[in-house]
């Protein structure tokens, strides 16, 4: 097995990575339709229906990032469709890549503690995956 360590994986939003990134995620998830019947018996049966997909991040908080939570709070007042890509910085590792809206942010100030925010982006149609290049 061949392990990543998890610095490679970034985000990027409009082409520009999110800076001081702490952690990341990507997750998809497919609904499931219930198509049990008097047939069935006893046991529920499903079929697949629609996929969805969405990103997560937490960064350090840094007014003079290009993608910061200033932009991020921008985003969301506008309703900005933004094209989004998470994956790998090495040549030849996946990536994925398409168009989400940034559903929250959150901008955290802990006692004696760094400045952090956070924000979620909902995928809104297809996602690619792809190959980074160098």
């Amino acid at each position: 097995m061949s392990a990543k360590n998890g610095d490679i994986l970034v985000m990027k939003i409009a082409g520009v990575q999110i800076g001081a990134l702490l952690s990341n995620s990507f997750n998809a998830s497919k609904d499931m339709l219930e198509a049990t019947s008097k047939d069935s018996g006893g046991a529920k049966e499903f079929i697949p229906g629609e996929y969805g997909w969405g990103m997560s991040f937490e960064s350090l908080y840094d007014d003079d990032e290009t993608e910061g939570f200033s932009e991020g709070l921008g985003y969301i007042t506008a309703g900005t469709s933004l094209d989004v890509y998470w994956g790998s910085t090495v040549s030849g590792d996946a990536y994925f890549a398409g168009a989400g809206y940034l559903t929250s942010v959150d901008l955290s100030g802990p006692k004696n503690e760094t400045a952090s925010y956070s924000g979620e982006i909902q995928g809104s149609a297809g996602i690619t995956e792809g190959a980074a290049s160098a």
